[in-house]
């Protein structure tokens, strides 16, 4: 929506953009003032959220004929003398005048003269009537890489897009559950859940009674991130062989099968799965720049490794094995600058629609999956931009819209905790609401936190004295940012439906010379103290886990110390 600035007079006219494509439209008033609006970012129409101005031109004053007494006299000596010609100067604003004044006139005479019926085709895109109308059309063109035209509407057959949908929002769960309703406890198993992505031979939080039986989190959702070609690299020699584990490869791809086991062991049985970047041997999965796979590329190796898991699930003997394969998102943060898809928003978006058309009928896919960026002006416009090109990629127009409704968006809202600040969740609930203006209708996608919690690690730590602080204030902080996550950041919304809480260990990367923790870590749990052949005894829970405990199963949560006194 443009602003404008009335001059004294008659009001300004003031036009709204049209949600289609980058629009500029300026019009004059009686009072000569000119109202542009601009598109800038964020699905395609003029919005709350992004960029505007106003152009104005101030009304002119009176124009009175110019009147030059000395030479309008005659001479004394007889009455066919010249005029004194006029300064150049003098000139040159009379014509400045002249112009603004016809300017003006022809833009009144352009609103009070009657307008011609519009042609059929695109008759109603200026109508008032529409200025709320929705973004999503249906995204029904052709992918320009694949040629292959899939509409979004496809979507609601997904076996599980209907119970997905009515799912409760979180924060209407946990206000439940705060109150004690039995029936919101029961809620909260299939609304909050876990995403995690360590080897249970190390770390196994599935099969863990702390986070999956009744007296402890009563988990049943889980996420998992796996390389996007993950199969495809192990099975490159002989695709009907098994994967060997004499490979890196092959040994990453018996890594995720573990994963997968254990979690369907542990009662996870539809884990959401999110593809990335493919792990690079030689840096220890540190990860230079890669080339992006084509959609045709992407979805063969994704589509290859789903397949492998659903054959396993149906060998004999093996049934119980693996769990079903169904919700997906297609690319991990593909906006966070470790991803290769950083760069390139358009093609993150094709990744979504190749794995979209072909989930048609068996799974679901969750667009974005994006990070939230900080809260400074730049990264908004920068996350703006990404956004759109997303959204092209998607709907297979270079329009700046979104013309392909998804199920749901997923976001990671660490900023929201770590800076107790809703202003990007906000931004993005209206970002991707089906109404331009942002106002909430039955049409809007769902929204998914697909990773949330507490930060502890010093090098991601939003406050200036990260590095100097203890462990025990960088916990006990991290603890805070959870519970604002938990409460502030889930209630934003009630589109927000889904929260994966993450992680259940997290990684240690101290630095030896700054002795500075450069791992991320959001664990739940902590060390606690020499290792032991026993995964489930290696970590001690920490104030994180009771956090996360006393929003979604209440009870006893007790957690001790090293032997050395610090907190786990």
């Amino acid at each position: 929506m443009a602003t404008s600035v009335a001059a004294p007079g008659p009001p300004a006219i003031a036009r709204r953009c049209r949600a289609s494509g980058p629009a500029y439209r300026a019009r004059a008033a009686s009072a000569g003032t000119i109202t542009a609006s601009v598109l800038v970012s964020g699905g395609g129409c003029c919005r709350p959220v992004v960029s505007r101005f106003a152009v104005i031109v101030r009304p002119l004053p009176p124009i009175h004929p110019v009147h030059d007494h000395s030479a309008s006299r005659l001479p004394p000596g007889g009455g066919g003398a010249r005029r004194r010609a006029l300064r150049p100067r003098t000139r040159v604003r009379v014509a400045i005048a002249v112009s603004l004044v016809m300017f003006v006139a022809a833009a009144v005479a352009a609103d009070a003269a009657p307008t011609a019926p519009a042609p059929a085709a695109p008759a109603g895109l200026d109508d008032p009537g529409r200025l709320t109308a929705g973004r999503y059309d249906g995204g029904c063109a052709p992918d320009p890489d694949t040629g292959t035209t899939y509409c979004g509407e496809l979507d609601g057959t997904a076996p599980e897009a209907a119970p997905l949908r009515s799912d409760p929002p979180v924060a209407r769960t946990l206000a439940g559950v705060r109150a004690g309703s039995r029936s919101a406890i029961e809620d909260a198993v299939s609304t909050v859940g876990l995403s995690d992505q360590n080897d249970p031979a190390l770390v196994d939080p599935w099969r863990d009674p702390r986070a999956t039986s009744a007296r402890g989190l009563h988990l049943r959702e889980g996420r998992l991130v796996v390389p996007w070609n993950v199969y495809a690299r192990a099975k490159a020699a002989n695709s009907a062989a098994p994967a060997s584990t004499a490979t890196r490869a092959g040994r990453d791809l018996d890594r995720s099968l573990r994963i997968l086991r254990a979690m369907k062991e542990g009662g996870f049985d539809d884990p959401l799965v999110s593809f990335e970047r493919q792990r690079d041997f030689r840096t220890n999965a540190r990860v230079p720049s890669q080339p992006l796979p084509s959609p045709a590329a992407y979805i063969a190796a994704v589509a290859g490794f789903v397949d492998y898991v659903g054959r396993l699930e149906a060998a004999g003997g093996a049934v119980e094995d693996y769990p079903r394969l169904r919700r997906f998102t297609a690319w991990n943060e593909p906006n966070n600058r470790t991803q290769p898809t950083a760069a390139d928003g358009f093609r993150a978006g094709q990744f979504f629609r190749a794995l979209a058309a072909w989930c048609v009928s068996r799974c679901s896919v969750v667009a974005g999956d994006f990070a939230e960026q900080s809260a400074t002006q730049a990264d908004a416009d920068a996350f703006g931009r990404y956004f759109e090109g997303y959204c092209d990629g998607m709907d297979g127009r270079r329009d700046g819209r979104c013309g392909y409704r998804p199920l749901a968006w997923a976001i990671h809202p660490y900023s929201c905790g770590f800076r107790r600040d809703t202003t990007g969740v906000r931004t993005f609930a209206a970002l991707t609401a089906a109404r331009a203006d942002g106002a909430p209708t039955p049409d809007d996608p769902l929204i998914w936190f697909t990773e949330a919690g507490g930060v502890v690690s010093q090098h991601f730590n939003a406050d200036p004295d990260g590095r100097s602080v203890s462990r025990r204030t960088l916990v006990a902080r991290a603890d805070g940012d959870l519970a604002f996550v938990l409460s502030d950041c889930v209630a934003v919304s009630p589109r927000i439906t889904r929260l994966y809480v993450y992680q259940w260990a997290g990684a240690q990367d101290v630095d030896p010379a700054g002795r500075r923790d450069r791992a991320f870590n959001a664990g739940l749990t902590d060390l606690a103290g020499p290792s032991s052949g026993d995964p489930g005894n290696r970590y001690e829970i920490s104030p994180l886990y009771c956090t996360l405990k006393a929003a979604v199963n209440p009870g006893p949560c007790v957690w001790r110390r090293h032997a050395g006194g610090r907190p786990t």
